[in-house]
């Protein structure tokens, strides 16, 4: 008897840890860089960088509540804008960044503002998901 079928090829598979790693890997959401911006500004040792996330999302948080999403929380916004405000002024007196260990009250608005534009988030992923059925069923 003959087979005519041909023998298996096994797949060529990198040996290249980095490649593999690559092709693997998850990219980190928003939020995930948001909170590890978050915690290494916590620790004191934030970057010009990370401290620059961290403003930037109080900025869209900001800007979401004046849209209506999660309304009443400017004030709380508010508070943590200045507070990083005065953050990055201590980093820069002496003219370049120098991470700075921050004090209790910036330690509270800043983490209760990233919690409170998490919810918001969480609010307009809900206002998709209720959109997108509503569309669906017209």
């Amino acid at each position: 008897m003959s087979h005519s079928r041909t023998a298996r090829r096994p797949r060529r598979t990198s040996l290249n840890p980095i490649s593999l790693a690559r092709n693997n890997a998850t990219r980190p959401t928003a939020v995930d860089l948001l909170q590890d911006a978050a915690r290494s500004l916590r620790e004191g040792v934030a970057t010009e960088h990370e401290w620059s996330t961290v403003a930037r999302a109080i900025v869209v948080a900001q800007s979401l509540e004046r849209r209506g999403i999660v309304r009443g929380l400017g004030e709380h916004l508010h508070s943590a804008a200045i507070a990083l405000q005065e953050i990055g002024r201590r980093a820069m007196d002496a003219g370049v960044w120098n991470a700075t260990p921050l004090h209790l009250l910036e330690l509270d608005v800043i983490s209760t503002a990233i919690e409170l534009h998490e919810l918001q988030l969480q609010q307009i992923g809900a206002h998709v998901e209720v959109d997108q059925a509503q569309g669906a069923m017209a």
